[in-house]
């Protein structure tokens, strides 16, 4: 992926019956329009992380509309060596409260994205 990937909270409609031995299955979250949320990206081998944005509210999650803060600008994922194959993570996390204290992570590959932790 080159861009950032959209993240949404529609469900995708299940139409094919051996969706169920590929796929988890899917979750129901109540969310108070209050809340916020950060998604992140790492890399799940070496814990580079790729992307994050925090302070994403109900709402916009709702919409496909992200007007959360970047803190660490999008890196696209490659695996480390070529023809190798790489997991990498996208989380979705609640927030207790705001997170635009966090200090925003350099727009390169650095080493404080490296030893992300």
């Amino acid at each position: 992926m080159l861009k950032p990937p959209a993240v949404n909270s529609a469900r995708i409609p299940v139409q094919i019956s051996s969706y169920m031995n590929y796929h988890r299955q899917a979750r129901t979250h109540i969310a108070l329009i209050d809340d916020l949320y950060s998604v992140v990206a790492l890399d799940a081998t070496s814990s580079v992380l790729h992307w994050m944005v925090v302070d994403i509210s109900a709402q916009e999650l709702a919409s496909s509309v992200s007007n959360g803060i970047t803190k660490a600008s999008y890196l696209p994922f490659a695996p480390s060596k070529p023809a190798t194959c790489s997991p990498f993570a996208l989380f979705l996390f609640s927030q207790p409260s705001s997170l635009d204290m966090i200090p925003t992570f350099c727009d390169d590959l650095c080493n404080q994205r490296k030893n992300f932790r």
